[in-house]
C-alpha cells in the first residue's frame, strides 16, 4: 500500500531539518516547494499547494498559524469542509503516483492531523509520522526574532502543537526526532529514523554523506545569550518537552518506548486543561478591553472615529459562537491506547 510520512511539529521547531533527513532517505516531497529564504537557507520542504490548503483551512476556522486553538476532530466532518477534503485527496493521489514514499511537511499540520489522516486514508495510503522536537526556549527565541511573537504566546503555541502531534499520531508508526541531536550528528539520527520508520538506508548515498544541516545556521538555542530564562517556561511545557525528549532518545519502536513513559498520560490532560484555562482568561480580557475601546470611540470624531467600523468587525468575530468553538484549546484528552 502507498505510504505517506507526515512531519509534525512547531513553527521554527526543526520540521525543515527533519524533512531534509527524510529526503536523504528517499522520501519525496514534490517539485512545487516553497523556496528557501534568509530565515531558512536550506529550504522548507513544503509543497506550496498543501501549504495553501492548510492556510485556507485555518482561515475557514477563523484562525491562523499564530492564533491559538485546535479544532475538534469532528469539526471537519461538516459539508462546509467537503471541498477541502476533495482537494486534499486529489493532491495526495497526484503525489502517490510515484514509487517512493511521499512526505508532507508544514507546521500547520500538527493542528490539522485529524483532517489529514482522513484524507490519507481516503486516498488509499497509510500514514507514518515524524514528530520534530525542538527546545521550547529555542523556539520562543526564534519566533521573537523572526515574527516578534511574545514569549508566552510562543510557549502556548509550542505546547498546543506538540500535544496535538503526540496525541493524534498514536497507534501509527512514528518517530520523535530531537533537533539538537540531529544538528549534532545528522548521520546517526538519520539512520535512527530509517530503522524506526522502516525506510531503506543507502549508507553510500552522497545525500546522506553531505551534511544537509549547517550548525552555523542555527541561531537559537536554550543556552544562548538571547534565550529566554529557563524559569519563564511553564511547568506543563517543561513536562511535555521532557516526555518527548525521552522518546527522542530511544531506539525502541514507539509502542515499547511509550510504555516506558506511560506515567505521562495524566499530566498530558492536566497540561491541556491548564492551557485551556489560561487562554480562556486571555480571550476574556481581550474581549473586555475591546468592548471598552468601542465605548470610548463611540463619542469620538476625526481619525479615531474612522477605525470604529474595524473595531466593530473585530467584536463581531470575537463574539461569534463558531469562532469561540473553533479557536479553542486542546480539551483534556481521552486516554487512548495503541
Amino acid at each position: 500500500m502507498n505510504r505517506i510520512i507526515v512531519v509534525a511539529g512547531m513553527h521554527r521547531g526543526g520540521t525543515s531539518a527533519a524533512a531534509a533527513a527524510l529526503h536523504s532517505l528517499g522520501v519525496e516531497f514534490g517539485s512545487n516547494l516553497m523556496p528557501a529564504t534568509g530565515d531558512n537557507e536550506k529550504g522548507y520542504w513544503e509543497d506550496l499547494e498543501i501549504k495553501r490548503l492548510n492556510v485556507e483551512l485555518l482561515h475557514r476556522l477563523g484562525s491562523a498559524w499564530y492564533v491559538p486553538g485546535v479544532p475538534s476532530p469532528g469539526r471537519f466532518a461538516g459539508s462546509e469542509f467537503a471541498p477541502f477534503r476533495l482537494r486534499a485527496v486529489r493532491l495526495l493521489r497526484k503525489h502517490l503516483a510515484g514509487s517512493r514514499p511521499f512526505g508532507i511537511k508544514d507546521p500547520r499540520m500538527a493542528r490539522l492531523l485529524p483532517f489529514w489522516r482522513n484524507a490519507i486514508a481516503t486516498a488509499g495510503a497509510v500514514p507514518s509520522f515524524l514528530i520534530a522536537l525542538r527546545h521550547p526556549q529555542s523556539v520562543a527565541q526564534s519566533l521573537a526574532r523572526r515574527d516578534g511573537l511574545e514569549r508566552q504566546l510562543s510557549y502556548d503555541l509550542w505546547l498546543e502543537h506538540m500535544t496535538a502531534a503526540e496525541m493524534d499520531s498514536r497507534g501509527f508508526d512514528r518517530v520523535v526526532v530531537d533537533f539538537d541531536l540531529l544538528v549534532g550528528d545528522a548521520p546517526a539520527q538519520t539512520k535512527r529514523i530509517a530503522r524506526l520508520l522502516n525506510l531503506a538506508l543507502d549508507a553510500t548515498s552522497p545525500t546522506l554523506r553531505n551534511p544537509f544541516i549547517d550548525p552555523e545556521l542555527v541561531r537559537s538555542n536554550p543556552d544562548g545569550p538571547d534565550a529566554p530564562p529557563a524559569e519563564s517556561v511553564p511547568m506543563e511545557v517543561q513536562a511535555m518537552y521532557a516526555r518527548l525528549a525521552s522518546l527522542a532518545r530511544t531506539d525502541l519502536p514507539d509502542q515499547e518506548a511509550a510504555r516506558g513513559c506511560s506515567d505521562g498520560s495524566a499530566w498530558v490532560g492536566d497540561s491541556a486543561l491548564a492551557l485551556r484555562v489560561r487562554v480562556a482568561a486571555r480571550v476574556g480580557a481581550a474581549r473586555g478591553a475591546l468592548h471598552a475601546r468601542i465605548e470610548l470611540l463611540k463619542g469620538s470624531s476625526g481619525p479615531l472615529a474612522r477605525v470604529l467600523p474595524i473595531v466593530r468587525a473585530a467584536r463581531r468575530i470575537f463574539g461569534r459562537k463558531d469562532f469561540n468553538d473553533d479557536v479553542r484549546r486542546v480539551n483534556p484528552p481521552r486516554i487512548r491506547t495503541g
